[in-house]
């Protein structure tokens, strides 16, 4: 078996482009964009059972995938007064990516750990410098499991959707009052999966 510390590198890149567009003179709007590039430079480790067993490549991960959040923001006001004013904003928003999940992917490829199946009487003796890969009686290396928890290249991090407005209105005395409403909708929702397989008994490992 492989370390089984979570080691790997992240970075992330972010490109902002806003403009805002007066529509008149008590009305403008304010249109933008934000992509955000998670990348990953590492790769887990490669685990040919898993390729063979169940068809995944623990060794990719979702890198480079471009997280779209587009916004666009109005705001109007009486013109006349500019006592009572009017704005909103719907948009697309991501938060930080999260590495904890992301580090699954690299802790649990099936190489760093097994779960080894055996009976009281022959339950080897704890040795966290020399894990034991088999039982005292020399069975279990046919029937430990080989936990995996893989990626989807393809996966997206999760994004929500925001809608917000208000009013803000000038009452005498200086006093300024404002009614706001705000709503978040889930835009996409992430699921992870871990699936178990017997290590075959041919293996080396």
């Amino acid at each position: 078996m492989e370390e089984a510390a979570s080691d790997f590198s992240a970075m992330q890149l972010g490109f902002y482009v806003q403009d805002q567009w007066t529509v008149s003179d008590n009305f403008t709007l304010n249109l933008g964009i934000r992509a955000d590039i998670p990348i990953l430079p590492d790769s887990p480790r490669f685990n040919a059972d898993a390729m063979e067993i169940l068809g995944i490549n623990t060794s990719e991960v979702a890198s480079g995938n471009v997280i779209w959040q587009p916004r666009l923001g109005f705001n109007w006001n009486n013109q006349a007064d500019l006592q009572t004013q009017f704005r909103g904003g719907v948009g697309i928003f991501a938060g930080r990516s999260p590495y904890v999940w992301i580090s699954n992917a690299y802790q649990n490829t099936g190489k760093e750990s097994n779960i080894l199946f055996c009976g009281a009487a022959t339950a080897p003796q704890f040795d966290p410098n020399q894990r034991p890969t088999t039982c005292t009686d020399g069975s279990g290396a046919s029937s430990a499991l080989q936990s995996v928890w893989y990626m989807d290249p393809e996966f997206k991090f999760p994004t929500d959707l925001k809608i917000s407005g208000g009013i803000d209105q000038q009452l005498p005395g200086g006093i300024a009052a404002t009614f706001e409403v705000a709503r978040r909708e889930e835009r996409t929702r992430s699921r992870g999966t871990a699936r178990s397989m017997a290590r075959r008994s041919t293996s080396t490992r």
